[in-house]
């Protein structure tokens, strides 16, 4: 866990074009010469857990929508009455 801990505290962000950046030296963003900001370990943590979430959120709502159209072809075509 030191190991993530210290590349999530090595992290700058953006604050204009959200671009990160693991390059401690860096005061300015490259692309458009904005103060950069340390990024907090619970925000980077986060956007890492929330994508997963959304991931499985999406993937549990298909399976159910797959299977209520599956259910709807079986009752038109008269297999299930």
């Amino acid at each position: 866990m030191g190991f993530v801990q210290d590349v999530v505290k090595s992290m700058k962000e953006c604050p204009e074009c959200q671009t990160t950046y693991e390059d401690d030296s860096l005061k300015n963003c490259p692309a458009d010469g904005a103060i950069l900001s340390e990024i907090s370990p619970k925000k980077k943590e986060g956007s890492g857990y929330n994508l997963i979430i959304g991931l499985a959120g999406g993937f549990i709502i298909s399976a159910i929508l797959a299977a209520i159209m599956f259910a709807l072809i079986l009752w038109l075509i008269g297999v299930v009455r």
